[in-house]
């Protein structure tokens, strides 16, 4: 659809599809004698913006303007582009504007970009779902064969020691070290696994907050989920995000008390954790790889992060999962 517009603003020559369109129209009125000055609507913001764009290129401001948008037309929505380019052939001088229908357009561009973003949350599903299999490996390892060692060298120090009270003496501490590292890689161990199917996950989480509350810090804990709704996969990531979320607060934090809740809302996820740490500014702290990771499991699943801190005065996250 194109018109001619003269110096004024008035329209003064229409081609049959904009004809067309004009007569079976009801909201458009701009037909041969029109002139968008002075029929601008104040209340219609896309006659504002065309109206000020082609008075842009009628003064020499711009080249060209180009305006999207959109008009409830039901049963659906219907998405037009306005170009108003400068025109002067001969001796008439003014511009050409062309309404195109980008409905299509619009449409198959959303579905690409929806493509897009499934593809990506595939993708980092697959790399989540590889690194589980990979803690599985290292954990294993670790039971295996690095406890193993370290039993055996408990062993034989024990030997030695009970055969000479000076020995004993002298590999006590050692042997206590020993102990501690043992425990340790259990503990280890047992975080890096995680079940793949059937995950209790309100006793998983009640769990991880235990060994928080056993180090001093105070603990507020809900988790508000009837039944079993959410899949073994999203749960398992839920699992992770507060491991390194708790691993966060007690590197950084230095808190005093933690509240933690779990829920549902309006058909999404609502995870929040707020403790009364150290707290950071947030514009200056460069996001590190564990807080990457936790951004990546929340976006595989299509959801939201939001991080506020302030310091001294501790740290809010905020996670929603559509469900």
């Amino acid at each position: 659809q194109v018109a001619l517009v003269d110096n004024s603003g008035a329209i003064i020559e229409v081609n049959e599809s904009w004809q067309e369109q004009n007569n079976k129209a009801v909201c458009c009125r701009e037909t041969v004698g029109y002139n968008y000055f002075s029929n601008l609507s104040e209340t219609v913001k896309c006659d504002q913006f065309i109206g000020q764009g082609l008075k842009a290129v009628l003064a020499n401001e711009l080249e060209e303007y180009v305006y999207e948008y959109s008009l409830d037309q039901q049963p659906d929505t219907v998405w037009y582009r306005t170009t108003v380019a400068r025109l002067k052939v001969g001796a008439h001088a003014g511009a050409v504007v062309m309404h195109m229908d980008i409905s299509e357009i619009r449409k198959m561009e959303a579905e690409r970009l929806q493509q897009q973003e499934a593809l990506q949350r595939r993708l980092t599903q697959a790399i989540l779902q590889g690194q589980e299999k990979e803690r599985g490996h290292i954990a294993q390892e670790l039971h295996d064969n690095i406890n193993q060692i370290l039993a055996g060298t408990r062993m034989y120090l024990s030997i030695g020691a009970n055969k000479d009270k000076a020995v004993k003496e002298a590999v006590q501490y050692p042997l206590e070290l020993l102990d501690k590292s043992i425990e340790e890689i259990r503990k280890l161990s047992r975080n890096m696994v995680t079940p793949m199917e059937d995950i209790p996950l309100r006793e998983m989480i009640a769990d991880l907050l235990a060994m928080i509350k056993e180090g001093g810090t105070e603990v507020i804990y809900s988790y508000e989920i009837e039944g079993n709704p959410l899949p073994d996969e999203l749960k398992l990531n839920l699992y992770r995000i507060l491991q390194e979320l708790s691993q966060n607060m007690i590197k950084y934090a230095a808190a005093r008390q933690v509240t933690v809740s779990i829920g549902i809302e309006n058909n999404e996820l609502k995870l929040s954790w707020c403790d009364n740490g150290r707290g950071f500014e947030t514009a200056k702290k460069k996001p590190g790889i564990g807080l990457a990771n936790m951004k990546s499991r929340v976006k595989g699943f299509g959801g939201t992060v939001k991080i506020d801190s302030v310091p001294g005065e501790g740290t809010s996250t905020l996670i929603a999962i559509p469900l």
